[in-house]
């Protein structure tokens, strides 16, 4: 069922953001949470992260991760009810030499500013695709959804989690 005022607001959450939190497994299958910038194209996240964070050996060992959308919290009036949006997702890594490398990074660019030419020159600096396999959005108190289908475009009403 695709509901279009809860994807408006997924969509309006997402504009909104400019970093997401990163859950990865370290070497030792530890958690590890980290923040970065993100760039939204069609249904696929792209980060650009640096070789010597942690969050890229994490990726590099296991391309299986969560990531997080906030609602910012002065715009929250109850911490418990914050809306929030989580995906699971399927990392790859984009070779600079690919095509999409410069068109991706230019948009980057186009959205973060000109800190991210200075990046692009650096060697240490992947770009990385994330790809969402599932996802939930919590909206307020009993208000959670399941977001599946090929886009996670699919909206359903969960009753239990």
């Amino acid at each position: 069922m695709m509901n279009t005022n809860i994807q408006t607001n997924i969509e309006s959450l997402i504009s909104k953001r400019k970093s997401l939190l990163i859950a990865s497994l370290n070497e030792l299958s530890l958690p590890e949470i980290s923040a970065t910038p993100f760039l939204r194209l069609e249904a696929k996240f792209y980060i650009f992260i640096s070789e010597l964070a942690s969050h890229t050996q994490n990726i590099k060992g296991c391309p299986s991760l969560s990531i997080m959308l906030l609602e910012d919290e002065q715009d929250t009036k109850n911490a418990f009810a914050r809306k929030r949006l989580s995906y699971e997702c399927q990392a790859t890594f984009i070779n600079k030499r690919h095509s999409s490398w410069s068109l991706i990074l230019n948009q980057f660019e186009q959205r973060l500013g000109k800190t991210v030419s200075l990046l692009k020159q650096l060697e240490d600096f992947h770009l990385v695709e994330l790809k969402p396999t599932s996802g939930n959005y919590i909206e307020g108190f009993g208000k959670a959804y399941k977001l599946t289908g090929e886009n996670l475009d699919q909206i359903e009403f969960q009753t239990k989690a």
